[in-house]
Order: C-alpha cells, then structure tokens, then sequence
C-alpha cells in the first residue's frame, strides 16, 4: 500500500492508494479536521493493519498535537489531542511491541525553554498515559521516532549542540 498526504489549509487529507490514479477498490480519500488550519505530518500503518496519523491541529482550542486512527477501510476510529497553552506538534509516531503508540515531536506548553522535544505514550486505543520534554532554553524538536528491540522507542532530535539521544 502507498500512502500519500495532501495538506491544504483547514484541513489534513490522507489518501490511501495502492495505485496513485485511478482510486481503485480498497481505496479511500479521507479528510480529517475541523475549522481552523490542521496537519498531518506522519503516517505509518499499524498490526492491526489500520493506519495511524500525527501531526497538529489549531481546530481545537489551540494548536495542539494530533493523533489519528483509522481502520484498514479508512473509517476513523478515534482522535486525541495533547497540548497546553501555547504550540504542541505531533512529528513522527511508533508503535512499540505492547502495542502501544509513541509519538515525538515539540511543545511550546511545557518543558525548560523554548520549544522542547515532547515524548508521549499512548495505549493502542488512543488513552494517553504519559508525555516526557527534553530541552534546555534553546529550540530542541523530536524529528522521528522508532521501535526498538527491547519494546522502547528511540527518537532523534535536533538541537544546536546536539543530533541524537536516547530517552
């Protein structure tokens, strides 16, 4: 399965195509947002054989992380939100071998400075169980974030000083 995202203002758009042209059985075209500017900048399948998408919306009260699931037949199943006062972005998001998700990205809304990287977990039904920032007074942003052998997630970040860390 491709997977392609179209953006346009007001709204994020995923399209699911096995073929980009024609829209063929077992495709669907989507849009998931509200009234205001939202983006979905991630998007990966899960076991499940669904697919999830990450990215921020500024329909909700604020702008503030998003996090989508969608069945295999692209119906929506569930939407969360995660920020705070100020800019929470959705990067880049896992699933991990407990079947929970771990997305990665920046928060404006907590943390020691000015836009942090934000960790967070979810279960696989979209329940938030914890969020982590690392960062000092300087931008810190999570880029991507991957599975790895032991069941944790490792994610990169981008700093002036530094590339990656583990958290």
């Amino acid at each position: 399965m491709k997977v392609r995202l179209f953006f346009p203002f007001g709204a994020a758009v995923l399209v699911c195509a096995v073929a980009l042209l024609p829209l063929a059985q077992g495709q669907f075209v989507k849009t998931l947002g509200g009234t205001s500017e939202d983006m979905g900048l991630s998007v990966i399948q899960t076991s499940d054989g669904g697919l999830l998408v990450t990215g921020w919306t500024n329909s909700y009260g604020g702008v503030d992380l998003l996090l989508a699931k969608f069945d295999g037949s692209g119906s929506l199943l569930w939407t969360r939100t995660l920020g705070g006062n100020s800019v929470d972005y959705g990067y880049s998001v896992v699933e991990i071998s407990d079947g929970g998700l771990v997305v990665t990205g920046y928060t404006d809304s907590y943390g020691a400075g000015s836009y942090d990287l934000l960790l967070a977990k979810f279960d696989g039904s979209g329940n938030h169980l914890w969020t982590k920032t690392l960062g000092g007074t300087s931008e810190d942003k999570g880029c991507s974030v991957a599975a790895i052998s032991d069941g944790g997630a490792c994610c990169h970040r981008i700093h002036s000083r530094f590339r990656r860390k583990r958290i």
